[in-house]
C-alpha cells in the first residue's frame, strides 16, 4: 500500500480510537451521575464536600433501623439496632431488641456486644470524649393519683457498661421550674396501647460537653455536663451529673421545636427547629453562648428546602460545612457551607419495611471513613 493512503488510514484509526475512548467516558459518567440520581443524589460537588459516609436513622411503623449510606447515595450497611451512633472508636452505640430482656442500650464492637443496659433508650446516647462514660436518654411511665405520669430520665453508665447516674424529671420537678422560670405546663402523650399520660417534657437529644475551652466562653459549660434538648419546653439546658443541678436554661424562640443541639468547635450550640406546628419555616440555626445571640442559619435555598414536619437535625462537620436532615415526604439531607451553598444533596429512596411506603429519615450523620471501614468489613 503506498505510505500516502497508509498516514491517512493511521490518522484515522487514531481519530477514532481517540473517540470510542472519550465516547466511554461520556457514557460511564453519565451512567454514573444517572444511578447516583436513582439514589437520591441531586447535587455532589466531591471538591467541597466532607468526606465520609452517612449515618442514616429511619423512623418506621416498626421501628427506627440504622444503616451506612455512601456519598453516591447507595446503602453499604445496615446496622444493627435503632437509634444508632458512634464513639470515637467506631464502636456502635445502640438500641436492641431480643425476646428474653425486651429492648436494651448496647454498645458494639468487633467483637460483638460489649455490654448492654435494660433500658430503652429515646432518641440519643452519646460517649463522653472526657473518661469514655456513655449518656442516654429515656422515659417511664409511672402511676400516679390514678393516671399515667411520664418522667424523662438522663442515664449515665461508665465505659465499661456499670451504671453510674440516673437524673429523674419529676424528682426534680421544683428545680426544673425554678430554672425554666415559669410553671411547666402538662401535656398529654398517646401510648402505644392508646392510653395517655401526663408529660411536663420531652427529652429529644444529649450532648456530652468536652472542650475545656468552652467554660472560658460560659463557667456553665464545664467538660463532663450534658447539654440536653427539651423539645416541650422549646428550650435547652446545661445539667452537670454529680450534683443534678440544672446549671444553665435558655428559652429557643416562640413556637420553635428543636432537636439534634450539639456544641461546635468554636463554642457556640447548633440545632435544627422543625415546623411541626406549621406556623414557622424549618431552620438549622447556631447561637453564641455568652448573649445568645444567632451568629449562622440556613432556612433553605431555591431548589433546597429543608421544610421538616418533625425531627431534622443538623451537625457542624470538620471543613466548616453543615449537614442537615429533615422529613418532608420520605427525608433527605443536604450539606451546605459557611455561606449556604449546597454542595451535596440526598433524598431518601428506601422503602420501610413493609415494602410499600417510604421509611421516614430521623437523623443522618456524616461519620468518618475510617470509622466507617470497621462496619463494612462485616463487624
Amino acid at each position: 500500500m503506498p505510505k500516502s493512503v497508509f498516514k491517512p488510514l493511521i490518522l484515522t484509526g487514531c481519530v477514532l480510537a481517540l473517540a470510542a475512548v472519550a465516547a466511554a467516558v461520556f457514557f460511564q459518567t453519565r451512567s454514573a451521575v444517572s444511578l447516583r440520581q436513582r439514589r437520591g443524589v441531586e447535587i455532589w460537588k466531591p471538591d467541597k464536600v466532607q468526606e465520609g459516609y452517612n449515618l442514616v436513622v429511619r423512623f418506621e411503623t416498626a421501628g427506627p433501623g440504622c444503616s451506612l449510606v455512601d456519598l453516591a447515595g447507595e446503602e453499604v450497611k445496615v446496622l444493627p439496632g435503632d437509634i444508632c451512633t458512634f464513639t470515637r472508636n467506631g464502636d456502635l452505640l445502640t438500641s436492641i431488641f431480643g425476646p428474653q430482656d425486651g429492648a436494651n442500650l448496647a454498645r458494639i464492637g468487633a467483637e460483638g456486644i460489649q455490654w448492654k443496659a435494660p433500658i430503652f433508650v429515646s432518641h440519643d446516647a452519646r460517649e463522653s470524649a472526657v473518661d469514655g462514660s456513655v449518656w442516654a436518654l429515656t422515659h417511664r411511665i409511672l402511676r400516679r393519683g390514678g393516671k399515667n405520669v411520664r418522667d424523662d430520665l438522663v442515664v449515665g453508665y461508665s465505659a465499661s457498661g456499670k451504671p453510674i447516674s440516673t437524673w429523674s424529671l419529676l424528682r426534680n420537678l421544683n428545680e426544673y421550674a425554678r430554672v425554666r422560670g415559669e410553671k411547666i405546663p402538662v401535656r398529654k402523650d398517646v401510648l402505644p396501647d392508646g392510653t395517655t399520660a401526663d408529660a411536663r417534657a420531652h427529652f429529644n437529644s444529649v450532648y456530652v460537653i468536652d472542650d475545656p475551652r468552652w467554660e472560658k466562653r460560659n463557667p456553665a459549660f464545664k467538660a463532663g455536663r450534658l447539654l440536653i434538648s427539651d423539645n416541650y419546653a422549646q428550650g435547652l439546658f446545661v445539667l452537670d451529673p454529680p450534683s443534678g443541678k440544672i446549671v444553665w436554661f435558655f428559652k429557643v424562640l416562640p413556637g420553635r421545636y428543636q432537636h439534634s443541639a450539639r456544641m461546635t468547635p468554636e463554642g457556640n450550640i447548633l440545632f435544627f427547629y422543625n415546623n411541626i406546628t406549621h406556623s414557622v419555616d424549618s431552620v438549622a440555626r447556631e447561637f453564641d453562648i455568652q448573649d445568645g445571640k444567632t451568629v449562622w442559619q440556613f432556612a433553605g435555598s431555591p431548589g433546597v428546602p429543608v421544610t421538616s414536619e418533625m425531627f431534622g437535625s443538623a451537625q457542624r462537620l470538620p471543613n466548616g460545612n453543615t449537614l442537615i436532615s429533615y422529613i418532608t415526604d420520605a427525608g433527605g439531607a443536604v450539606e451546605v457551607t459557611s455561606k449556604g451553598e449546597p454542595v451535596w444533596k440526598w433524598t431518601n429512596r428506601k422503602l420501610g419495611r413493609d415494602g410499600i411506603l417510604p421509611s421516614k429519615v430521623y437523623r443522618v450523620e456524616r461519620v468518618p471513613s475510617a470509622i466507617a471501614q470497621k462496619w463494612l468489613k462485616e463487624i
